[in-house]
Parts: C-alpha cells; sequence; structure tokens
C-alpha cells in the first residue's frame, strides 16, 4: 500500500491515490481474503460445545472423588474409649466406625465389660460430659 500525496503549497487541493496489489487468480477477479478469528479477543462468554462438556466431564470426576473420599472417611475405624463405673473405673476400647448408632456402640461396650453382659442395652445409656443420650432417640 502506498500513499502519494501532492504536497503543494499554492492552495491546490491534495491527492491521494491508494495502490493496493491483490493476487487475481485466472479468471482475472480478485479473491475475497477470508477474515479469521482474532487471537486476542477473549470469547470465554460464548456458547462452546466442547468445553460445556470438558466441564460436565470435570464435574462428573470431581463428584466421584468426593464421593469416594467420604465413602472412605466414613468407613474408616474409629477407637472410643468407654468407661464402666461401679465405684471403680474401667476402662476399654471399642472399635466403631461413623454412622454406628448409640444403641450399637453400647451392645459392644456391654460386651467388653463382663459385668454388663447379662444387663439389656434398653437399660444402658451413653453418657458424655453433660450430655446423656438414650440407646433409643424417640421419634415426634
Amino acid at each position: 500500500m502506498s500513499f502519494d500525496v501532492d504536497d503543494g503549497g499554492d492552495g491546490e487541493e491534495e491527492e491521494f491515490s491508494v495502490i493496493k496489489r491483490v493476487k487475481t487468480n485466472d479468471s482475472g477477479s480478485a479473491p475475497l481474503k477470508k477474515l479469521g478469528k482474532d487471537p486476542s479477543v477473549d470469547t470465554s462468554f460464548l456458547p462452546d460445545k466442547e468445553r460445556e462438556e470438558r466441564e460436565v466431564q470435570e464435574r462428573e470426576r470431581l463428584k466421584r472423588e468426593w464421593l469416594e473420599e467420604q465413602e472412605r472417611i466414613k468407613s474408616a475405624p474409629l477407637q472410643v474409649t468407654c468407661s464402666y463405673y461401679d465405684g471403680l473405673g474401667h476402662r476399654a476400647q471399642v472399635t466403631v466406625t461413623r454412622g454406628t448408632s448409640i444403641e450399637q456402640f453400647l451392645e459392644l461396650a456391654r460386651k467388653e465389660f463382663t459385668e454388663l453382659r447379662g444387663v439389656a442395652v434398653e437399660n444402658l445409656m451413653f453418657v458424655k460430659e453433660d450430655a446423656i443420650i438414650p440407646h433409643v432417640r424417640s421419634v415426634e
């Protein structure tokens, strides 16, 4: 592209001529130039099926990982120290998993203490500092 400017100081109009060289095909007509995308423009707000599919797959993968982690945490064994008081401090370790009910815990604890083997679980309760929890929660 070139600009030819006649800079005459005598008040004449300035003349501009633009010369554009375009390759022509065999028919002599100039082909239209294809415009492409500008890579510097942010298009993240536009819909994109591939990106949406990748996001859905990533969400599913993260969901599976989270569920597996939660299941692993729930199935991890816990050591609970329990004691039976009859004037003396009897202590024992009971292994439970998360989600074990109070009734199940009391049954395991009852088996640890030979003195309690003749006592039914319904007659026991869980006491921890200020909390007293019976073996079955009442449904209201």
